[in-house]
């Protein structure tokens, strides 16, 4: 990140990848507020007050945050159904908050299932596979405007959990949509040409061993019915 400065005042922080986007006397945009780029180092950009109203450059920042690793994902959903979580390796503030919400998954599901909540916005699925599985079954599914983050997929409508692929090639028609530029990706990697990105982030799909067992898991899973806790 780089510090934005107006004089001696500090307006905030960008991230640093437009310093390579931006040059002096562009009109930016921050805060709401356009601004005229006096210089910009790696020590901060420093602006001042312009009254131009159009045209002014957006900030990037990056695109999406990073997402858990699928393996963390899924690892996390085995030790809450087995004896390797230890609770009491927790402080003490921590292990009263655990010790019942791993008590109440253990008693609703077994690992072998896929807890689901009805919402006004339709059915979130509780899948633990992490962040592109997620993504990666909404697109596949079709499901307008679906949700995906670490731990769970929001749909508008019922997946057929038995219907999904198990070996990652077979999203193949995904793979375009699949791709999400994230704050993970160094300055240099965001310079790639486009096609060079979607090559290098779908590396993480085609050879993560872990992401197959996923999908085997999820499309044998059975579904059930949870309280809204998680």
């Amino acid at each position: 990140m780089v510090g934005l400065f107006h004089g001696a005042k500090r307006l905030g922080e960008v991230p640093s990848i437009n310093l390579l986007r931006i040059c002096g006397n562009v009109v930016v945009r921050f805060a709401g507020k356009n601004w005229k780029v006096k210089k910009l180092s790696q020590e901060g950009i420093h602006v001042e007050t312009c009254k131009v109203k159009k045209d002014a450059v957006e900030f990037s920042y990056g695109g999406t945050k990073p997402s858990l690793d699928s393996y963390i994902a899924d690892r996390m959903w085995t030790l809450i159904h087995t004896d390797d979580l230890r609770v009491e390796h927790f402080s003490k503030a921590l292990s009263q908050k655990v010790r019942p919400f791993v008590s109440a998954i253990r008693k609703a599901c077994s690992r072998e299932q896929i807890p689901f909540v009805r919402t006004q916005e339709g059915i979130l699925y509780h899948t633990f596979g992490g962040y592109i599985v997620n993504r990666a079954i909404g697109l596949f599914t079709g499901k307008p405007g679906f949700k995906a983050d670490d731990f769970s997929l929001l749909v508008p409508s019922p997946v057929d959990w038995s219907l999904l692929p198990q070996n990652p090639t077979d999203y193949e028609d995904c793979f375009h949509l699949l791709f999400e530029a994230t704050l993970a990706q160094s300055i240099y990697q965001k310079q790639l040409p486009l096609c060079l990105q979607e090559h290098e982030y779908l590396q993480l799909w085609l050879k993560d061993t872990s992401i197959p067992r996923i999908l085997n898991r999820l499309k044998n899973a059975q579904t059930v019915v949870f309280p809204a806790i998680i």
